[in-house]
Order: C-alpha cells, then structure tokens, then sequence
C-alpha cells in the first residue's frame, strides 16, 4: 500500500488520525489515508482562496492551457486511475472509463469555450 497525505498549500502533511479505504466489492482494505484535523481544514480552506485569487487573474488561455495539460495526464495514466475508481468504489472497468472519458472531455470541451472580453458601459 502506498502511504497518502493530504495537499495543502502545496505541501504534503500527514495526520495523527487515520481511515481505512475498503474495496467494497470485496471488503479488503486497499489504503489507509490520514483524517484532516481542525486546523488542517482551515489551512486548506486558506489556502484555495488564497489560490482562488491567482486562477482569477489568469487568462483564458493560460486557464485553457491548463485543462488541456490536466486532461492529457488523466489520458495519460488512465490505466491507473481506472483501477483505483474500481478498488475505492467497487464499480466495473468499463463504467471507471467512462467516467475518467466523460471527465477528459469535459475539461477539453471547457478549454475550447472562450468568453467575449468586451466590456458594455451604460
């Protein structure tokens, strides 16, 4: 088993409380992941708004940029995170594909929409 913290801020952390994570469609236990804390919690929640505010101040096409790069590494490895959707979730191959293609497309077909950029003054 792989050893799982949490991201915050960038950084990994880890907790004194832990969870297991049950394949339930066998009932073993495929991971064990920490439990956030109270300050933790509000470290994150710190944290995105603090990154809220740079995404914010980016352009579209630094944003589609991203989507783009997001939605190859998901392609990428999506052997990987077809297994981990049906170990954690206990659901068949086919349906994790879907769900990690219909997620693919989705941040293809988001990167492709463009706002208009004029600004209308009454």
């Amino acid at each position: 088993m792989s050893d799982y913290t949490h991201i915050i801020d960038g950084k990994p952390l880890t907790s004194p409380r832990k969870m297991d994570i049950i394949n339930p469609a066998n009932l073993r236990k495929i991971a064990e992941v920490p439990v956030a804390t109270v300050e933790q919690l509000d470290k994150a929640v710190s944290a995105a708004r603090k990154a809220f505010l740079s995404w914010s101040a980016k352009s579209q096409e630094e944003r589609a940029e991203f989507l783009l790069k997001m939605a190859l590494i998901i392609e990428q490895n999506m052997q990987e995170y077809k297994q981990l959707l049906t170990s954690e979730q206990g659901k068949p191959l086919a349906d994790a594909e879907f769900e990690l293609s219909v997620c693919v497309a989705s941040m293809r077909g988001t990167a492709a929409l463009r706002l208009p950029e004029t600004v209308l003054f009454e």
